[in-house]
């Protein structure tokens, strides 16, 4: 098996599918917390106003949007699951910096007002994890693709909803008010690495591997099993002896398996009289 592709009519593992939706919900889950510590963060100096709380939904939806179609084009690779792991890993790191780089960053950027500052400073905390974490979907649908594409699509896209809504229920009614925001990053990230140390581990003993390439198109209408067909013509040729069937020979038949050979065919005459 290649990384990225699996052999042709191979289904995915069970629990390789189950893994990978859990590696869409913690994408989800985590995106969202990541959304609304975000907001945290910037409230202290741009306030918890409509244009900080723009900016930061705004931010983090266009790199939501980068990062799919970033990941639409990797996971049609050769490398599709490298760069998932690669993408998560990374955004994990860039959690973890978010909490020391805002002392610096936020009052450099509320220099630039309460509009833009906002969305300078939320683009610069969040745009970059937010991408990454938006390479992680599409790659994951392909991942688990079968024929039946677009229930593969729903469900990954159900899944990673669904870990959203979780993250945002967790992040705003506990992680917050008990845990803090520095801590509550630091878990976001924690979520990330062991849905990377999950991943790697279920690919190095498993052999579990993606779809990296396109599924095979189905044949002209009519095609279908001509593979075995011609498995099952090759068969039966060798029973028939050449040219024994041809019309244009007189009194010719194709030779069955049991008759009596060549040699022994009874002569007759062109009457029929047996000679």
């Amino acid at each position: 098996m290649g990384d990225g592709g699996r052999p042709d009519g191979a289904s995915e593992p069970p629990r390789g599918r189950a893994l990978l939706l859990g590696v869409a919900f913690t994408a989800g889950w985590v995106g969202m917390t990541l959304e609304i510590l975000g907001g945290r963060l910037l409230a202290p100096y741009f306030g918890a106003s409509v244009h900080q709380w723009g900016a930061v939904i705004g931010v983090v939806l266009a790199a939501l949007s980068g990062g799919y179609y970033v990941g639409g084009r990797l996971g049609d690779g050769a490398r599709a699951t490298s760069w998932l792991l690669g993408a998560l890993a990374l955004a994990a790191a860039l959690i973890l910096l978010v909490p020391p780089l805002s002392p610096a960053l936020l009052p450099w950027a509320r220099a630039f007002g309460p509009a833009r500052g906002a969305v300078v400073a939320a683009a610069v905390l969040l745009g970059p994890p937010s991408f990454l974490l938006g390479i992680a979907l599409p790659i994951v649908v392909r991942l688990t693709v079968t024929d039946r594409i677009a229930t593969s699509a729903g469900a990954v896209y159900a899944v990673s909803t669904l870990g959203s809504i979780g993250g945002t229920f967790f992040t705003a009614f506990y992680s917050i008010p008990v845990l803090g925001t520095s801590l509550s990053h630091s878990v976001a990230a924690g979520l990330t690495i062991a849905a990377v140390v999950a991943l790697a581990i279920a690919l190095r003993r498993t052999r579990m591997v993606g779809v990296g390439r396109a599924p095979r198109a189905a044949g002209p209408p009519g095609r279908a099993g001509a593979g075995s067909g011609h498995r099952a013509l090759r068969g039966i040729r060798p029973q028939l002896d050449p040219g024994r069937g041809d019309p244009g020979r007189r009194g010719s038949l194709p030779q069955l398996h049991g008759g009596p050979p060549d040699g022994d065919a009874e002569a007759r005459s062109p009457d029929g009289r047996l000679l």
